[in-house]
């Protein structure tokens, strides 16, 4: 049996939540087109705050009217936006999708630009842990001496240039089966803890390839999945922030993201 890393981590530690902030579109067969918040950061960083955690996002948006219109709707929302700033150099991150019956496909994605180190200062002169959902590598880099360090590359990052030179390895990695086997084709760095998750197979949880723990929900549901794994990795962290063990972290956000897929596939989005 592996010997399980668990990093200790500071009693009320507060994670900042970094990475994506997109312009959504989901484009339904009848013509209709319907926009809203999201990205891999923010529905991270949306489903932490429904458990009680207080985290911090931190993002990057353009100065182009999708911009405008994601600061004019987290300000709708009531999402602080300090943390988040605007970049005339960069186009504002969007995402693409054709929604079906079966769910939602994605159809084009546009990343946004790296925050670089000047944007991340803050969160490099804390001590607080991070949670990294689908960043760019640079700033991934940048964040070396943050931990514990939560890493949730998504498959847009693994396969869009951004090469393993630049990646950390994070204390924990999540990442679904296509992007786990992505990952090793570019040779990522052997993460701490690997969760990899497996639709309606559940979730195992490996150390130093070996899985140690699997958890499975309590029945499937095939629909509107968008925005599922980026649940599971923030309920993930936020059970292993407040000390948990790492079989019921697992259990735990298993049952999260079921949770959240209940209620996406009704609403539908």
């Amino acid at each position: 049996m592996q010997t399980i890393p668990q990093l200790p981590v500071g009693e009320g530690a507060q994670p900042w939540v970094i990475g994506s902030l997109n312009l959504d579109f989901f484009q339904y067969s009848n013509g209709e087109t319907r926009r809203s918040l999201g990205g891999m950061a923010y529905n991270a960083w949306s489903a932490m705050m429904e458990l009680g955690a207080r985290p911090r996002l931190v993002a990057s948006v353009g100065n182009d009217e999708e911009g405008d219109f994601l600061f004019e709707s987290l300000e709708w929302a009531g999402v602080p936006t300090r943390h988040i700033s605007r970049n005339a150099a960069s186009r504002t991150g969007t995402a693409r999708y054709r929604v079906t019956p079966a769910g939602a496909k994605l159809q084009d994605l546009c990343l946004h630009a790296s925050l670089g180190e000047e944007r991340l200062k803050t969160v490099l002169d804390s001590a607080d842990p991070v949670l990294f959902m689908g960043g760019a590598g640079t700033d991934l880099a940048a964040l070396r001496a943050c931990r514990p360090l939560f890493w949730n590359p998504g498959l847009g990052i693994l396969t869009q240039g951004q090469h393993a030179a630049a990646w950390l390895a994070a204390d924990v990695l999540f990442v679904n089966e296509r992007e786990w086997r992505e990952y090793r084709a570019q040779g990522g760095p052997q993460a701490g803890i690997t969760v990899v998750t497996r639709h309606r197979k559940g979730a195992d949880l490996l150390v130093q390839g070996e899985r140690i723990a699997h958890a499975e929900p309590e029945r499937y549901i095939k629909g509107f999945d968008v925005g599922a794994g980026d649940c599971f990795a923030a309920a993930f962290c936020y059970y292993y922030l407040t000390g948990t063990e790492l079989e019921d972290c697992l259990r735990g956000a298993t049952e999260q993201a079921f949770r959240f897929l209940s209620v996406r596939t009704q609403r539908n989005p």
